[in-house]
C-alpha cells in the first residue's frame, strides 16, 4: 500500500507541497488535500480586485482540476480535528481520511475585530470579501483623507527567522501606488491626502 499523505489547506502553502510532493516522490504515494473552500485564491493579485476593480472570481482557482491532474485527491470540507495516535482527520460531517504523513497548511486568520472601528471605518485587501468591499467603497469616493497602513505583528521569534514588527509589507506599496494612480485618473488626487504608517522602523521591511 502507497504511503498516505494527507495535506490540510489549499493556499499557496499546500499546493506548494503538493507540487513538491509529487516532484519528488512520483506516483510512490497517495495524496489528499482538504480545504474548506472549493477554490484557492491567489492573494497577490488582491490589490487588483480592491483597488482596480478586477473580479473576484479571476483570482480564484478551482481546487478540484489542480488536485486530478497533480494526481491527487480533493476533498472539501472543515476539519474537526487531527488525531495523530490514530493517524486520521475527522472532518466536521463526520468523514476520516486516514494518513501516514500529514501538511497543516491552514494559513493565518486574520483579527480585524482588533482593531476598533474598523468594521465600520475600516477596508482590507487581505481577502476575497474585503477586497471587493474596498472597490466598491473606492468607487464611490468623493475624496477626502486615506490613511494607509499595516499593524504590528507578533510571531514570537525563531532560530534563523529574523523578527519582523510588519512583515509582508508589499501591499502597503502596492494600495498607495494604486490609489495614487486611481484617484490621478479621477481627478480627485488633489483633495486627497495619502497617509502612509507602519510598525516597524524600516518600511517595507
Amino acid at each position: 500500500m502507497k504511503p498516505r499523505i494527507a495535506i490540510v489547506g489549499g493556499g499557496f502553502a499546500g499546493l506548494r507541497a503538493l507540487y513538491g510532493l509529487r516532484s519528488k516522490l512520483g506516483e510512490d504515494v497517495q495524496i489528499t488535500l482538504i480545504d474548506s473552500r472549493s477554490t484557492s485564491l491567489a492573494k497577490p493579485a488582491l490589490p487588483e480586485v480592491g483597488l482596480s476593480g478586477k473580479s473576484v472570481d479571476q483570482v480564484r482557482f478551482p481546487l478540484q482540476p489542480i488536485l486530478e491532474h497533480a494526481g491527487g485527491t480533493f476533498l472539501q470540507g472543515n476539519v474537526d480535528r487531527v488525531d495523530p495516535v490514530r493517524r486520521e482527520i475527522l472532518l466536521d460531517d463526520g468523514r476520516f481520511v486516514g494518513f501516514d504523513y500529514v501538511f497543516l497548511a491552514v494559513g493565518a486568520l486574520k483579527d480585524y475585530d482588533a482593531t476598533p472601528g474598523f468594521s465600520e471605518y475600516g477596508y482590507s485587501i487581505c481577502d476575497d470579501t474585503h477586497a471587493p468591499r474596498a472597490w466598491e467603497a473606492l468607487k464611490r469616493f468623493e475624496g477626502g483623507p486615506i490613511v494607509v497602513g499595516s499593524a504590528l505583528s507578533e510571531f514570537g521569534s525563531y532560530d534563523g527567522i529574523p523578527a519582523l514588527a510588519a512583515p509582508c509589507e508589499g501591499p502597503i506599496g502596492e494600495i498607495m501606488f494604486m490609489l495614487d494612480r486611481e484617484l490621478r485618473h479621477r481627478g480627485l488626487r488633489d483633495r486627497t491626502p495619502i497617509t502612509v504608517f507602519s510598525p516597524a522602523e524600516i518600511f517595507f521591511e
